[in-house]
């Protein structure tokens, strides 16, 4: 078996075995802030991009941010993760 199925497999389990009870996962966000050092908006770009791939179904995500004149950015994350209950 390769590492997504098995993964799939044991997010089916998690899923069935919780049925009735509190949700497994939560959803939340990060803030991640920056500052490019000696940015000028001369230099020709005005965003910050990033891909990143989602680790539950392989789907490659982008998430863009907006460079401010000062070369500041900030971007906040939407996150699904594990909770204990």
């Amino acid at each position: 078996m390769n590492k997504k199925t098995i993964i799939t497999i044991l997010l089916v389990l998690v899923a069935v075995a919780g049925q009735g009870q509190e949700p497994f996962f939560c959803t939340d966000s990060a803030v991640v802030r920056g500052r490019i050092v000696d940015y000028s908006p001369t230099m020709g770009f005005q965003n910050l991009t990033v891909q990143v791939t989602d680790i539950f179904t392989g789907e490659l995500k982008t998430a863009t941010a907006e460079i401010r004149e000062d070369g500041t950015f900030e971007k906040r994350l939407l996150l699904h993760h594990p909770i204990l209950n």
